[in-house]
C-alpha cells in the first residue's frame, strides 16, 4: 500500500486544521467549510473584485494579516534559498510560478515529515497562511507561465505586473469549481508585497522568525528536496494524464463532458478532479502547442523530451519516472523505509475511470 504518495497527491493536508481552528483547504471540502465560522462581505477594493456578487472571506484574511510579517519573511527566505541553489533557470515566469508551487508544499512537508505524531490543530497559522497565499499566486500566474512556455511575449516580471495581470484577467475571482467560491480577500498592497517577496535575492535576518522557520522545516536542504521532488511528481502525473487525454481527444473525440464522467467516482478527491481537469485543458491545445508546453514542463523538472525515452511504452516510462520522484521525495523526509513501487493499477483509483 503506497499510502504516502496518495496522501501527498490527494493533498490530505488540506483537511488539517491550524491552531486557530481553520482547515487549510476550507474551500475544497464543503463539510469542513460549513463546520467553521466565516465572516464574509462584498469586496471594497477598487479593482475587478469591487462589490462583486462573490464574497470575500474576512475571517481567513484576518488570520493571514496577523501573521503577515512572518509569512513574508518565510517567502523571502525561500526565494533566496531557491536562487542560491540555482533552481531558477527555465524563464522568468516559469521560475516564478514554480517557486510558488514549492511554497504550496510547505505544510505538506511539515505534515508528512511528522505524520506518525501529527495531531489535527497543530499546524501553525503562519504555515497555513503560506499555503493559502501561495496557492493564489500559483493559480493567478499559471496562464503567464503557459504563455511563456509557448514563446509568447510577456511584460517584465514585477510584483505590480503580477497584480495587474491577475486583476485584468479575472484571476482574483475564484472559479466555480471551488466550493462556495469567492474573491481573493487580500488588499492590493498586500498582494503586491507578497508578489515582491518571491522576487528578492537578499533578505534581512530576523532571529525570531528564523528560529520559527527552522523549527518548522529543520533544514532548507530537506524542505527544498521535498518541494523539488513533490513538484516533479505532480508534474509527471499531470503530463501522464495529458498524454492519455491527448490521444483520446485526437483519436476518440473525448470532450470535457467525458472528463467529468471519468472523475465522477465516489471517494475521488477534489485535488484529483483538478488534476484531471487541468490535464484535459493541456491535452486540448493544438498539437504543436501541446508539445511546446509538455517539453517546457519536462525541462522544468530536468528531463529531456520523453518521446526520446519512451520507445513503444509511454505508460511504463512515466511510471518509472513517477516512482523515482516518489522515492526521492520520501528520502527528503526520512521515510525511505516506507517506499514500495507504485504500479499503474495502484494509480487507477486516483485517476478515476480513465481507460489506459
Amino acid at each position: 500500500m503506497n499510502s504516502l504518495i496518495f496522501t501527498f497527491l490527494n493533498r490530505e493536508v488540506l483537511r488539517v486544521k491550524d491552531t486557530g481552528g481553520r482547515p487549510l483547504g476550507e474551500k475544497v471540502y464543503p463539510e469542513l467549510y460549513d463546520s467553521i465560522y466565516s465572516k464574509e462581505k462584498k469586496c471594497p477594493y477598487k479593482d475587478s473584485r469591487h462589490m462583486h456578487d462573490k464574497l470575500m472571506n474576512v475571517s481567513a484574511l484576518n488570520d493571514i494579516v496577523k501573521e503577515f510579517k512572518e509569512i513574508i519573511y518565510i517567502f523571502e527566505r525561500i526565494s533566496c534559498e531557491i536562487k542560491k541553489r540555482d533552481l531558477t533557470e527555465c524563464g522568468a515566469y516559469t521560475d516564478y510560478w514554480r517557486a510558488w508551487v514549492f511554497t504550496t508544499y510547505f505544510p505538506d512537508f511539515i505534515y508528512l515529515k511528522n505524520i506518525d505524531t501529527f495531531k489535527d490543530g497543530e499546524m501553525s497559522v503562519s504555515a497555513a497562511g503560506i499555503y493559502k497565499v501561495s496557492v493564489g499566486f500559483v493559480n493567478s500566474t499559471m496562464p503567464l507561465m503557459v504563455k511563456e512556455m509557448m514563446g509568447q511575449a510577456l511584460p517584465t516580471l514585477t510584483s505590480e505586473n503580477v497584480y495587474q495581470h491577475a486583476d485584468e484577467t479575472g484571476e482574483l475571482i475564484q472559479r466555480d469549481c471551488a466550493y462556495k467560491s469567492g474573491v481573493c480577500a487580500g488588499p492590493p498592497n498586500l498582494i503586491i508585497r507578497a508578489a515582491e517577496a518571491m522576487l528578492v535575492e537578499e533578505f534581512e535576518l530576523n532571529e525570531g522568525f528564523e528560529q520559527k522557520l527552522l523549527g518548522y522545516i529543520g533544514s532548507f536542504d530537506s524542505y527544498l528536496g521535498f518541494a523539488v521532488n513533490g513538484y516533479k511528481l505532480s508534474m509527471l502525473v499531470m503530463l501522464f494524464l495529458s498524454e492519455l487525454y491527448q490521444t483520446q481527444v485526437s483519436e476518440c473525440g473525448v470532450t470535457e463532458s467525458d472528463v467529468k464522467g471519468f472523475v465522477d467516482v465516489e471517494g475521488l478527491s477534489q485535488t484529483a478532479v483538478i488534476y484531471n481537469q487541468e490535464a484535459y485543458r493541456i491535452a486540448s491545445l493544438p498539437e504543436s502547442e501541446f508539445h511546446k508546453v509538455k517539453n517546457a514542463v519536462l525541462s522544468s523538472i530536468g528531463l529531456d523530451d520523453i518521446e526520446a525515452q519512451k520507445g513503444a511504452d509511454i505508460q511504463s516510462t512515466y511510471m518509472s519516472l513517477i516512482n523515482l520522484a516518489y522515492k526521492d521525495m520520501l528520502a527528503s523526509i526520512s521515510k525511505e523505509s516506507t517506499y514500495t513501487e507504485v504500479s499503474k493499477e495502484d494509480m487507477s483509483g486516483f485517476w478515476g475511470k480513465i481507460p489506459f
